[in-house]
């Protein structure tokens, strides 16, 4: 039987080449070489062909002992060109609190060494589970990006785990994070490891409510605020979360749902891809299984409950878009707060959710839900625009109303100008607006309707089609749909445009704009 079988590069790819032979003692010397340089003492009291036993203590006092079987990863003749493993033989675990035991593969390709780590209590089982495996693309992965993670089976503890040597001391002193948590494969990263804060704890005074909700005219720099108060008492991007609601926006997006994921199982069956003639690259069964995803407010929920410490915020923009109260669903009953910040009232969760945060947080967690005082709530809002839905009084009752002057950042648009084509010249963007603002204000035209210093963005002043596009569009459909003759000449949207793109450069405001415009050149 030929021994060439797909092989790992240190860049991530797979190429098909003789198996690597790797002797025992290499092997146990890969694994002694990534202990060795760390704030731990490690005294190796027996070494044996797969086994390595020792102790290891710290300068702070704490001592572990050590059990590790080890063995070089290898495809063992398989028929399965991806599959690298290690055979089981004579495992044993030692099964006190003081004993730290390890089921390792090693693979070592043109002097990359990779480690495997598996869940050596998935494998004690005498006369099961004679080989422990992972694909190899998985650590090809692991050598291009220094570590990664694959699922084969429903079972959460036979995840294996792929890494670099500096890794090791890592994965062992963290094995019950590593086996507690599920991972997400397309980020290599476990989802239960960034649950604890390690910098400083951030204080939010008091002066901040918790349920805020910003309002004002389109561009008045709502979400600009918000952002500059957020990146300042929540420094942290793990602190803090942004989402978007939309007309569809939904319960389910908003705390959480059930999403496929793939997993494998062994087969003897050959794998097709597609297209029913080449071999699939992973030679699993793969099978669709549900796994409950946390929406952004429970995923805040959650790092919020972790860290009772720090303090976060979930900004929601556009808060009226969606149907909010309906969005929030039993969580609607949540945002009344008690005087020291914690939801006044209790709701039951349902259950899937409930397993989902107990998943997620690594801890037992009671049905009944509160928001922690830790948690802010913080949200824009735009009342004058279509399309936005109506907020219930009882829900408004529950927050705190900000409303943002008109021009309270028209200092960050100062050197801003806008090209007028019927005056064949730019104007300061400040002007402009003063000048149309005042004259819809005379016309009782409600605040919510009057253009904000950032109603352009930065890259729009220098497209001289967003004032048709975007200026006049929001101007004759959306503050004047009704009665556009009293800011333009023209009535419908086609003839502005017309006139406005003319050659002989024909004004389109009436005559008090037009000539308050011509002053500002």
């Amino acid at each position: 039987m030929s021994n060439e079988y797909n092989q790992a590069n240190p860049d991530g790819s797979i190429v098909i080449d003789n198996e690597p032979i790797l002797q025992p003692g290499r092997v146990r010397e890969i694994i002694k070489n990534a202990l060795a340089n760390t704030n731990w003492n490690i005294n190796w009291t027996s070494e044996e062909r797969a086994q390595l036993q020792g102790t290891m203590s710290n300068n702070e006092g704490e001592t572990y002992n050590l059990n590790i079987y080890c063995k070089a990863l290898s495809n063992t003749g398989r028929t399965s060109p991806n599959d690298k493993r290690i055979q089981l033989k004579d495992l044993e675990i030692i099964d006190t609190d003081e004993t730290i035991n390890l089921l390792l593969g090693v693979y070592e390709r043109n002097q990359n060494p990779i480690i495997v780590g598996w869940n050596i209590h998935a494998y004690e089982e005498q006369g099961k589970n004679h080989s422990a495996k992972i694909h190899v693309k998985k650590i090809a992965q692991a050598m291009r990006d220094g570590f990664s993670t694959f699922k084969i089976s429903t079972e959460k503890k036979r995840n294996s785990y792929a890494f670099r040597p500096n890794f090791l001391l890592s994965y062992m002193l963290n094995l019950d994070n590593f086996y507690e948590y599920d991972f997400d494969e397309d980020s290599n990263t476990v989802n239960g490891n960034e649950s604890y804060c390690n910098f400083e704890p951030n204080e939010v005074a008091s002066e901040f409510a918790r349920n805020l909700i910003v309002y004002g005219a389109p561009g008045t720099g709502k979400s600009f605020e918000l952002d500059e108060i957020a990146t300042d008492l929540f420094p942290d991007e793990y602190l803090r979360k942004r989402v978007t609601f939309y007309p569809k926006y939904s319960y389910s997006q908003f705390a959480g749902v059930y999403k496929p994921t793939p997993i494998y199982k062994d087969t003897n069956t050959t794998i097709y891809d597609a297209s029913m003639v080449r071999e699939a690259d992973y030679q699993y069964e793969p099978l669709i299984d549900y796994k409950f995803e946390l929406g952004p407010l429970l995923e805040m929920f959650s790092r919020a409950k972790e860290n009772p410490n720090h303090n976060f915020v979930l900004i929601i923009e556009e808060i009226n878009r969606a149907n909010a109260a309906s969005v929030f669903g039993d969580f609607f009953q949540l945002l009344d707060r008690n005087a020291d910040g914690e939801s006044s009232y209790s709701i039951t969760i349902q259950e899937n959710m409930l397993n989902a945060l107990r998943a997620r947080m690594g801890t037992y967690l009671d049905e009944s839900i509160k928001i922690p005082s830790n948690l802010y709530l913080w949200a824009t809002m735009n009342s004058g625009d279509q399309g936005v839905q109506p907020m219930d009084a009882a829900f408004k009752r529950r927050w705190t109303f900000k409303y943002l002057l008109l021009d309270k950042y028209k200092g960050k648009v100062d050197d801003k100008q806008i090209f007028l084509n019927f005056l064949d010249t730019k104007v300061p963007w400040n002007g402009f607006r003063e000048v149309i603002n005042d004259f819809l204000s005379n016309e009782n035209i409600p605040e919510d309707k009057l253009l904000g210093p950032f109603f352009l963005k930065n890259d729009e002043f220098d497209n001289d089609e967003i004032f048709v596009n975007k200026i006049l569009l929001y101007l004759r459909d959306d503050v004047l749909r009704h009665n556009p003759t009293i800011l333009f000449r023209k009535s419908t949207f086609s003839k502005i445009v017309q006139d406005y793109l003319s050659e002989d450069k024909k004004p389109i405001f009436v005559k008090d704009v037009h000539e308050a415009l011509k002053g500002l050149v």
